[in-house]
C-alpha cells in the first residue's frame, strides 16, 4: 500500500488514505519515501484529482505531480507518479540508481 495525505473540501482536512498497487511500485514508493519525501492527493472542485510526490523543508520541492479524472484510472496514475518521483530523485541526487 501507498499512504497519501488527502486534502478534504471545503477547508483542507487532512487525512491519511491508502492505495494498493504492484509490489515494484510499492517498492519504488518506500525509496522515496525514504528521502522524507510525501505523497499528497486532492480532489478538486472540478472533480479531478491532484496527486504530488513532495519533499517539505526549508523549500518545497516537487518530485512529481500529476492531475486525473477521479475513477478507476487513479492507480495507472498513481504508478506513472511513483516512477517520476523516484527518478527525479535519483536526477537531484537524493537516491542513488539501483
Amino acid at each position: 500500500m501507498i499512504t497519501f495525505t488527502q486534502y478534504l473540501l471545503p477547508n483542507g482536512e487532512k487525512r491519511p488514505v491508502s492505495i494498493v498497487r504492484p509490489e515494484e511500485i510499492e517498492a519504488l514508493a518506500e525509496k522515496v519515501r525514504s528521502i522524507g519525501a510525501r505523497f499528497e492527493i486532492e480532489c478538486l472542485r472540478t472533480g479531478d484529482v491532484s496527486l504530488e510526490c513532495v519533499l517539505r523543508g526549508d523549500e518545497t520541492q516537487i518530485l512529481s505531480s500529476a492531475m486525473c479524472s477521479n475513477g478507476p484510472g487513479i492507480g495507472f496514475v498513481v504508478d506513472i507518479l511513483v516512477r517520476e518521483a523516484y527518478d527525479s530523485a535519483i536526477e537531484r541526487r537524493m537516491l542513488e540508481a539501483e
